[in-house]
């Protein structure tokens, strides 16, 4: 059945399906969706917004399979065409963020997912994003602050309460720490890392 569903959506719209396979890291079911998506977009595709905003979402999905693969440059490259098609798109930047921070370009990293903001404000994902490049600078009550936005923002959303959990114990709040590396694997429980850091500071 699942199998059936998933052929139907391939159909339909498969956007989603090519990010749920990538959520699983199902990365080469999801690259070919996304290229055949690309292929299969229409001549004129330049002079229709929904087919410009189908187009960078692939390319922005395209570039996070090869962030996933530790591919930056590649990435990138993926990241700048989608920019050029709409430069209005907050997604690209907040991805082109995400590569430069894990290339330890912690200052061209911030100001990404500034502009990111910027465009749209509403995005949890970039303030936690922002908020672990000032954590990284060392920068903590600005690194709580990122963190607590994107709580206020999506409060089913794990990332930030790890990364608040690092700010707690970096203050030597340990009880809070912990209930911060708690709620993180509560929500995702598959969340390795919080789990780690969560068993570091029991010790």
């Amino acid at each position: 059945v699942q199998h059936a569903a998933e052929m139907a959506l391939e159909q339909v719209n498969p956007y989603p399906l090519a990010v749920y396979l990538e959520d699983r890291h199902e990365y080469e079911r999801s690259l070919k969706i996304v290229q055949e998506m690309i292929q299969n977009l229409p001549d004129d595709w330049r002079y229709h917004s929904k087919t410009r905003r189908n187009k960078v979402s692939a390319l922005n999905l395209w570039a996070t399979l090869l962030y996933d693969d530790q591919k930056y440059d590649e990435a990138i490259a993926k990241i700048q065409t989608a920019i050029l098609i709409d430069p209005s798109d907050f997604r690209p930047y907040c991805s082109l963020g995400r590569v430069l921070l894990d290339q330890g370009k912690i200052d061209e990293a911030i100001v990404e997912f500034q502009r990111a903001i910027s465009l749209y404000s509403e995005d949890a994902v970039d303030y936690h994003n922002w908020g672990v490049a000032l954590y990284r600078k060392e920068k903590y009550d600005e690194a709580l602050a990122k963190f607590q936005k994107s709580i206020k923002l999506d409060p089913k959303y794990a990332l930030p309460y790890n990364g608040l959990g690092n700010v707690r114990w970096h203050e030597e709040k340990y009880e809070e720490a912990a209930a911060n590396f708690q709620k993180a694997v509560e929500l995702d429980p598959k969340y390795a890392l919080a789990y780690q850091n969560w068993g570091l500071l029991d010790r």
